[in-house]
């Protein structure tokens, strides 16, 4: 497709729904970029679901705040007979050694570990268990 014309009469086939080699992502849209354009929209809809916070306060052993520590969440994720640990994201403790992280929950049964790190501190990994 090297001309405007062309591109415009794909994207018309493929909004009516023409282009049966296309298929539809669950969670995204395939784009066609054509040189003839300078922006391009691409609109996405997603399925909303519940969301749960998570949060808590960094702590060393003394009980004193830690600010400034790299919190992870990762999920546990069950296949088959085996778990895998997936990282999701990451932040910093604020000044008071508060973290927060905001997770979709699509299931009720799903597990989370949140692990704190920061130089000069021994840490274990916590579980979060969506109730």
């Amino acid at each position: 497709m090297n001309d405007c014309k062309e591109y415009d009469k794909y994207l018309y086939d493929v909004n009516l729904g023409l282009d049966k080699d296309k298929k539809k992502d669950k969670n995204g849209v395939e784009i066609l970029v054509n040189p003839c354009e300078k922006e391009l929209r691409a609109d996405i809809k997603i399925k909303q679901s519940k969301k749960v916070k998570i949060w808590g306060q960094i702590k060393d052993q003394c009980g004193c705040l830690v600010c400034g520590a790299v919190v992870t969440l990762s999920k546990v994720v069950k296949n088959c007979e085996c778990s895998e640990v997936v990282f999701i994201e990451q932040t910093v403790s604020d000044k008071h050694g508060i973290y927060c992280f905001t997770v979709c929950i699509d299931d009720c049964s799903e597990k989370y570990k949140i692990c704190a790190y920061k130089k000069g501190c021994k840490t274990e990994p916590k579980s979060v268990f969506k109730n």
